[in-house]
């Protein structure tokens, strides 16, 4: 079966409006196309982080909406993003975390922990610790209090991967990345209230499980 029409005339369309149309088509088609959806899935990626860039309110919704349905409909079916794919969406799905808006705030850390049951939840928790390190001070909240969420859900490995990496030597001589744990024990010195209670709150889950 062949996908048509296939939406590219909307999704590139000068309208911004046309773009929430592509979104819409997209959804309609998953129930029924959902292996002609899968099989243009970087393509689709590649046009969501286009649009979640741009940060249009309108069209960052119907984006997120339909990022949402995809990413269930691939748990339905007991299928897993691929690192290529991961690297696609990921990055801007946690740089934009930090939204004004609290609803599409929600919309990206729902499609955070969505991504944890598609795709393995300590390389989830990889990109949202890069998110520490965000200009944005709103994502870097964000990011912090995914992190101990993330955690609380899956345990010990989401930050015991990272620390297994610190301690091992960097590349090219360089020094090793930063731990996941660092990374927050960083943010508890920053200045924004929020910030710190975020990154003391999610210390406090890991403290949870590992004791004194």
């Amino acid at each position: 079966m062949v996908w048509t029409p296939w939406p590219q005339s909307l999704m590139f369309h000068k309208d911004f409006k046309k773009h929430c149309e592509a979104a819409d088509a997209v959804r309609e088609a998953l129930p029924g196309m959902y292996d002609e959806v899968m099989s243009v899935l970087d393509l689709l990626f590649r046009w969501s982080t286009l649009r979640i860039a741009e940060a249009n309110t309108q069209v960052l919704v119907k984006v997120l909406d339909m990022l949402k349905e995809v990413m269930a409909a691939m748990e339905a079916a007991d299928h897993r993003l691929s690192e290529y794919e991961a690297k696609l969406i990921l990055p801007v799905l946690v740089e934009k975390a930090g939204h004004n808006q609290d609803k599409i705030k929600a919309d990206h850390r729902e499609l955070m922990r969505r991504a944890a049951l598609i795709y393995p939840p300590v390389k989830v928790a990889a990109f949202v610790k890069d998110g520490l390190d965000s200009k944005n001070n709103k994502t870097r909240v964000a990011c912090a209090e995914e992190l101990g969420a993330m955690i609380d859900r899956s345990g010990q490995s989401i930050y015991r991967a990272s620390l297994a990496v610190a301690s091992a030597p960097g590349k090219s001589g360089g020094p090793p990345p930063e731990s996941m744990l660092a990374g927050l024990a960083r943010q508890v010195a920053e200045r924004d209230n929020a910030l710190r209670s975020a990154a003391l709150a999610s210390l406090e889950v890991v403290y949870a499980f590992e004791g004194e």
